[in-house]
């Protein structure tokens, strides 16, 4: 019990500190911004929308703008996680108040995906009441909702990873931005062989490919099972990396 009240309490921190940071309310604000003109676009530019094809015309192509620009998101999110405690020396403080790696590393994921939530939260409320408006279906908007929340909490995973591995800020951005690129670039190499088997082998590796069966409607096993198989695994290596580092030093 004690070790989930250290993880509840230092998740708690975190994220207090987060909001506590002007960057945050700059990035929610530009981030509502530009998906506030999306969804009006789509919406003025869909004539004749009613509760039938009102999911296809704009929420759909709402769900895969949010999703893109968190790749450029979660990058400035994660870049900072384990730098500034080494500069500011205050990792091995929360250490010597009887914390491990993973509990230190879980409460940091859980901050950034506690910020991205609310960040989602705020662009998909008017979507959600237009559904309510036009008495379209909620359940298809519910589930596209739960595919984009895998999807950011898959590019989380893979931020705090490269964050435990460098302590460079900029650096760590780079190459989270540049390996959450490249599994969007993975499902067009996918529809460009004409091989079978290679083509299912790079749609599974793919987060995209699992995110848009997802928010389609099309939930299946393998989709589910992909997003939790790889957000556990890459978080206990990221601890892995972080208990090594400290045996090193």
């Amino acid at each position: 019990m004690k070790y989930f009240k250290q993880i509840y309490f230092l998740t708690k921190k975190e994220s207090l500190d987060l909001f506590k940071m002007p960057f945050f309310y700059l990035m929610t604000s530009l981030f509502s911004l530009i998906i506030g003109f999306l969804f009006f676009n789509y919406v003025a530019g869909g004539k004749g929308i009613h509760s039938g094809i009102y999911y296809g015309r704009v929420v759909l192509p709402l769900l895969t703008n949010i999703n893109f620009i968190f790749i450029l998101i979660v990058p400035l999110l994660t870049m900072n996680l384990f730098s500034q405690e080494k500069k500011q020396n205050t990792f091995m403080l929360l250490k010597l108040s009887n914390m491990n790696e993973f509990q230190i590393l879980i409460s940091k994921y859980l901050s950034c995906l506690i910020i991205s939530i609310i960040m989602v939260c705020i662009s998909m409320a008017y979507p959600i009441v237009v559904s309510l408006t036009l008495g379209a279906s909620c359940v298809l908007i519910i589930t596209g909702v739960i595919g984009l929340f895998l999807s950011i909490s898959s590019f989380l995973s893979v931020g705090v990873l490269i964050s435990s591995l460098i302590e460079s800020p900029i650096l760590s951005a780079l190459i989270t931005f540049f390996l959450l690129l490249l599994a969007m670039i993975l499902i067009l190499l996918g529809n460009a062989t004409d091989n079978y088997l290679l083509q299912q082998v790079i749609y599974y590796l793919s987060s995209f490919f699992h995110f848009e069966n997802i928010i389609q409607g099309v939930v299946r096993s393998y989709n589910l099972i992909f997003y939790t198989s790889f957000i556990f695994f890459t978080l206990y290596y990221s601890g892995k990396v972080l208990k090594m580092k400290e045996n090193y030093e």
